[in-house]
C-alpha cells in the first residue's frame, strides 16, 4: 500500500508534487492513516506495490 503524506507540492522538472510516500503493509493501512492523520498530517492512500508478472525489470552492474 502506498500512502502519501502532506498537501500537494508546485510541480518541477525535479518534483513532481506528490510529497513523501511510504509504503506500508496493507493490514497496517489504517493505522498508519489514522496517526498520521491524528498528528495533523494530511496524509491519503494513493496506490499499491505489486509484483510484475511481464517484462520484469533486471539491474545489471
Amino acid at each position: 500500500m502506498a500512502i502519501v503524506v502532506g498537501g500537494p507540492i508546485a510541480p518541477s522538472p525535479t518534483n513532481m508534487g506528490i510529497g513523501m510516500v511510504l509504503a506500508v503493509a496493507p493490514e497496517k493501512a489504517a493505522q498508519v492513516l489514522a496517526q498520521l492523520n491524528a498528528e495533523q498530517e494530511q496524509a491519503y492512500r494513493i496506490g499499491s506495490v505489486k509484483p510484475r508478472q511481464e517484462n520484469a525489470i533486471e539491474l545489471v552492474g
